[in-house]
């Protein structure tokens, strides 16, 4: 989607809002978050508008979802938190004295253990001052790590959006496959599959917006908002959860499109692929790179991006 400046502008204020809120979370944990509203954001803006977005449209939008100060309701509770840091602490001292005596881990193994800690950047610095993670220097350590997520965000933004004919092909893709919708279901279940979708754009994030996704998915498996549903649980969920909602819309929903032109079946490899590279699994994150580059060459994301552009922005 093709925004105005001002409504990009916008946007980015939200979501950079919403970061300040986030700061109890790994690093990752808050692009995925930001990522996932920001792909709400467009979705919505596309479902609503006939005559093209406007700035009254987009603050209709962000009205219904939740206020960037309540992304601070999930951080832990003092006594929570504060076990959290012992259980890292403890970890983190484990870990460097299994350098210091020379137990052999590999400098990649040492640098994704230190970063799962919220204490990470300051053990990172000083391990890496002492020369305790090999070939690593502190400079480039605390640069690559220190990064922002509305940092990774903004080279994104940097890839160019796909030429015209290509979104409009894959816009054309989308209607194709909403029009099988009406072959298969009345007007009235068409209009009840519409509304379980819309609960959870008006209520992002929420319990009942979550469960009117769920709702959607047990009642009309084949439907095509079905698909970007299960790719929406996917982007709010964690954990084993996450895994099984986007492998789910991988397996079952390649097909199905957003109205924008974003493909289910491209961009849940794409998100599925960040959770990989989280948790260093890098091959199975190459596999998923591999699928999107020879399955989906022309695959473009809800700003119109070209998705296989966007691989290049992942970093191992």
């Amino acid at each position: 989607m093709n925004l105005p400046k001002e409504l990009t502008v916008r946007i980015a204020d939200h979501l950079s809002k919403v970061r300040k809120n986030l700061s109890s979370l790994p690093p990752d944990e808050q692009k995925e978050i930001l990522q996932s509203i920001e792909s709400h954001i467009y979705d919505a803006l596309q479902s609503k508008s006939d005559a093209g977005p406007t700035s009254a449209l987009l603050e209709a939008v962000l009205a219904e979802m939740d206020p960037p100060e309540s992304y601070g309701d999930s951080t832990p509770v003092p006594d929570q938190k504060q076990n959290r840091h012992w259980r890292t602490i403890v970890a983190l001292l484990i870990l460097i004295t299994m350098i210091v005596v020379g137990i052999k881990i590999s400098p990649k193994k040492q640098k994704e253990e230190v970063m799962k800690h919220p204490l990470a950047l300051t053990v990172t610095s000083i391990l890496a001052a002492t020369n305790l993670i090999a070939g690593e220097t502190q400079t480039g350590l605390v640069t690559t790590n220190n990064t922002s997520p509305r940092d990774d965000a903004a080279t994104l933004v940097e890839v160019k959006r796909a030429p015209d004919d290509i979104i409009a092909k894959q816009k054309e893709n989308a209607k194709h496959r909403m029009r099988k919708d009406s072959k298969i279901y009345s007007q009235e279940k068409l209009q009840d599959i519409e509304s379980l979708y819309q609960v959870a754009n008006k209520q992002w994030r929420s319990e009942e917006g979550k469960e009117s996704l769920r709702k959607l998915i047990s009642k009309y498996s084949s439907a095509n908002r079905t698909g970007c549903a299960t790719l929406y649980l996917g982007q709010m969920s964690v954990g084993d959860e996450q895994i099984e909602y986007l492998q789910k819309a991988i397996n079952d929903f390649s097909d199905c499109f957003y109205g924008d032109g974003a493909q289910v079946g491209a961009y849940a490899r794409f998100v599925l692929l960040h959770r990989y590279r989280k948790d260093g699994e890098n091959e199975k994150a190459a596999k998923l790179a591999e699928e999107i580059r020879t399955g989906y060459p022309d695959s473009i994301d809800h700003q119109g991006r070209p998705i296989v552009d966007l691989l290049k922005t992942v970093k191992d």
